[in-house]
Order: C-alpha cells, then structure tokens, then sequence
C-alpha cells in the first residue's frame, strides 16, 4: 500500500530544512522492508510494504501529524495524508535502497 505525504499549502519550494525534517521523520518510523522518495513536487510517496489499506492509512494520518508537529520549528505548514490506489498495473516493489535512504 502507498500514500502520499505533502504540505497542504505550498508557497514557493521547501526549504532543505524542512525536507531534512520530513524525510528523517519518516525513515525513522519505516520499517526495513518499506520506503520512500520523494518526488520534484516536495511530496512524499511512502510503500508500505505487505500492509493494508487501513493499517496504512493510520500510519499516513500518524506521519502527517507528527510532521506538522516537528516542522513548527522550521515553516509552520501543515502535512497531509492521501491514500494512492493501486491500480493493479504498478510494479509491486519496493523503492529501491538508493531512493530511499536509512537514517
């Protein structure tokens, strides 16, 4: 399953600094077997992997909170989770390490 995380409202890029926060948010709360990237737009897209449709979207509501919460300190934006459909013709991988760093 795969969701995606982004800032509600986007006024100009994001800061390196908050894309550190973000990012290093979600690598600390992923498990091996998931990842993540993130795409030109400043959005998140996460993999969960072997997860389903409602597990995820509490994990995505639980990311985008504490990503909100954090980046106070940086850019006070608001985070939001949107569930992203499989459409059954998606490579059923993972990101590959290299997209999606550990901390």
């Amino acid at each position: 399953m795969a969701f995606c995380l982004r800032p509600q409202v986007m006024l100009g890029r994001l800061s390196r600094d908050e894309i550190d926060l973000a990012g290093s948010t979600i690598a600390s709360r992923l498990r091996q077997e998931d990842g993540f990237d993130l795409r030109a737009d400043g959005a998140f897209i996460v993999v969960l992997a072997n997860t389903d449709r409602g597990t995820a979207q509490i994990v995505a509501r639980r990311l985008a909170n504490e990503i909100t919460r954090r980046s106070a300190a940086v850019n006070q934006r608001k985070w939001v989770a949107e569930t992203v459909e499989d459409r059954g013709d998606a490579p059923r991988e993972a990101p590959s390490a290299e997209a999606a760093p550990r901390a």
